[in-house]
């Protein structure tokens, strides 16, 4: 009998695999998920020199890193990291960054969070620090607002796990008035919030 953890899902037994943008060998996609599960180094590298596009391949929403973060694997989560794993490329927001931080944490995986959260400030300005003035946007609380950024204002220019920043809340949260008014002070912080035109707001 087959071990149902070598065995690749129907729909990846083919070469010419899309699950996100670009088709795929789905044998060593799958190959890569299991590699990453059950902490292959040596497998991951291979496969990853074979086709670096591997390291973002996709199955029901998650990624090969999915897999080594939470089997607590942390040399192989390095090395998907380093070759460009980015969960956020998914088509859908469910099970991002967001989720492999919690993960992490939920394990006790604290090296695997460190390395994420390293990931997640080159890429977006990620701070844990950012949920305070999240809430306050979506509390439509000018003062709170106010009070945080006086307490921080490089929260201005950080933002969620998702990588949506002040910029994006308040477009989220339909409150454009902290986007064009910048009578006030945390209205003008607000205006240095950067923008990435790649992301897709969503809550």
């Amino acid at each position: 009998m087959n071990n149902p953890r070598l065995t690749p899902p129907e729909e990846m037994k083919t070469r010419a695999y899309v699950y996100g943008v670009e088709k795929l060998n789905g044998y060593d996609a799958w190959a890569l998920f299991q590699a990453c599960a059950l902490g292959d180094l040596p497998k991951v590298k291979s496969l990853l020199a074979k086709d670096r596009r591997l390291v973002n391949a996709q199955h029901w929403y998650q990624f090969p890193i999915h897999k080594a973060v939470s089997a607590g694997h942390t040399e192989i989560v390095k090395l998907l990291l380093e070759r460009g794993a980015d969960p956020g490329e998914s088509r859908y927001t469910y099970d991002s960054w967001d989720k492999l931080l919690l993960y992490a944490r939920e394990h006790g995986h604290r090296q695997i969070e460190s390395l994420l959260q390293r990931a997640m400030r080159r890429r977006s300005n990620y701070s844990p620090d950012f949920d305070a003035l999240n809430q306050a946007i979506i509390a439509r609380d000018s003062r709170a607002i106010g009070a945080v950024l006086l307490r921080q204002p490089i929260l201005a220019r950080a933002s969620d796990a998702l990588g949506n920043n002040a910029l994006h809340w308040s477009v989220i949260t339909r409150q454009l008035d902290l986007i064009a008014d910048s009578s006030n002070s945390e209205r003008r912080l607000m205006r240095n919030a950067p923008t990435d035109k790649r992301r897709c707001c969503s809550p």
